[in-house]
């Protein structure tokens, strides 16, 4: 079993409940770690044989743009699910940051993490 990590995967989205987060937006990072059965991958170093992470991405940048999300939980399962429809993924584990939330204070990011 192979692990394989994407991180700090910047967006600007209009996901969110206010008025403010849906006109405005805001930027979004995910972080993405993924199990897959790709050992065979290092024995013929070739791509056909591991998961293409450019494909990842674009399934990410598709699945974050497919709509604007009250909720960034919402957003979080719709990219895991599209993830694991599409890929030979074993496990994995999506953390979505808000930056710059709209809370009465300073705070740099609220995130959530999903395991699937």
């Amino acid at each position: 079993m192979t692990i394989i990590r994407m991180k700090k995967i910047r967006f600007f989205g209009k996901h969110g409940v206010s008025i403010s987060e849906k006109k405005r937006g805001g930027t979004f990072e995910i972080d993405l770690e993924f199990h897959s059965d790709i050992d065979k991958s290092y024995l013929t170093d070739d791509l056909n044989h591991t998961i293409d992470y450019s494909k990842i991405y674009k399934k990410i940048y598709d699945s974050f743009y497919s709509s604007d999300y009250n909720l960034i939980e919402t957003l979080g399962y719709k990219i895991c699910d599209d993830l694991i429809s599409s890929f030979p993924i074993k496990e994995i584990k999506l953390i979505i940051r808000k930056i710059n939330p709209p809370v009465n204070g300073l705070i740099d990011s609220v995130e959530i993490e999903i395991n699937k």
